[in-house]
C-alpha cells in the first residue's frame, strides 16, 4: 500500500482472491476495508493441504489409502458448502475422521 501511495494510486479494491488462509483474510480485510468481498482460490486451497500432508509424512498414505484419500478431499470441498453449513461439515468430519487424520483435520480447522 505504501508504494501505491507514493506513485500516487490509490486502490479501492471490491474483491480480492486468495487462499483459505484465516489470518490472510483479516489482514486484508484490516488493510483494505470490511467493504471488501474476500474469494478463495480452490486450487492454492488444495496446494496447502497437500503440503500439509507432506509435512505431516502421509502422501503415501493419500496415494494408497482410498478412504484416507477421499476423507482429504472432502476437507477440502468443504470450501464448497454455503457458508451457514461450513461449521456443520467440519463437525461431521471430525466425528468421521479416520485414524491417523487427526493432525491434518486440526491444522485445517485452526487455518
Amino acid at each position: 500500500m505504501n508504494e501505491c501511495e507514493k506513485r500516487e494510486k490509490y486502490s479501492d479494491p471490491v474483491f480480492l482472491n486468495t487462499d483459505f488462509e484465516l489470518a490472510v483474510m483479516n489482514a486484508a480485510k484490516l488493510i483494505l476495508g470490511s467493504h471488501i468481498t474476500i474469494r478463495g482460490c480452490f486450487n492454492h486451497l488444495c496446494q496447502s493441504s497437500y503440503r500439509k500432508l507432506q509435512e505431516l509424512g502421509s502422501p503415501e498414505r493419500y496415494k494408497t489409502d482410498e478412504a484416507f484419500r477421499k476423507f482429504c478431499i472432502m476437507v477440502d470441498s468443504l470450501a464448497f458448502l454455503p457458508l451457514d453449513d461450513v461449521k456443520n461439515g467440519m463437525e461431521w468430519l471430525k466425528k468421521n475422521i479416520p485414524t491417523g487424520a487427526e493432525d491434518f483435520i486440526i491444522y485445517f480447522d485452526k487455518t
